[in-house]
């Protein structure tokens, strides 16, 4: 059985499995903190698509995520969105609810309309992957196989 950060590593390569498969480049935390600086570590996946570019946080643990985990995760992908002068989807991927604190720091930085923050979360790691694909399968960012076909959703 493996450990709750064994758990937790297994999940992000997951999700950068899943994620690798659009043919967009990717960056993972160690690169993204190397080419924006340290402050940025609150971003685990920074993917460049044409129109935008994506900035998740996973986390699989069972506690819930602090308002200065998600307001560290906003100031993060604000940073990159300034140093790329592009716009960011911030995805907080979690296998539990975040806070209501979190939630609230989220929606406020809705309104601003600058970057769009989203929160998902689900405690069935397979079911979480399915509504991350679904989330960029609805912004047009589709998956492929090797040999270059579209991978179908369920």
């Amino acid at each position: 059985m493996l450990t709750k950060q064994q758990l937790g590593y297994k999940f992000e390569d997951q999700v950068h499995e899943l994620i690798s498969q659009t043919y967009y480049p990717i960056l993972r935390e160690k690169e993204i903190i190397k080419k924006y600086g340290i402050l940025c570590y609150g971003i685990d996946h920074l993917v460049y698509s044409v129109e935008y570019l994506i900035c998740i946080q996973d986390k699989w643990r069972d506690t819930k995520s602090s308002l200065n985990d998600i307001n560290h995760f906003l100031k993060s992908v604000e940073k990159v969105s300034e140093a790329e002068n592009k716009r960011c989807i911030g995805i907080y991927l979690t296998k539990v609810p975040i806070t209501k604190g979190g939630l609230e720091a989220l929606k406020n930085e809705n309104t601003k309309q600058t970057n769009l923050f989203l929160s998902i979360n689900n405690e069935d790691m397979n079911l979480l992957l399915k509504k991350l694909s679904e989330l960029f399968y609805s912004n047009q960012i589709y998956f492929y196989e090797p040999d270059g076909t579209t991978i179908m959703l369920d």
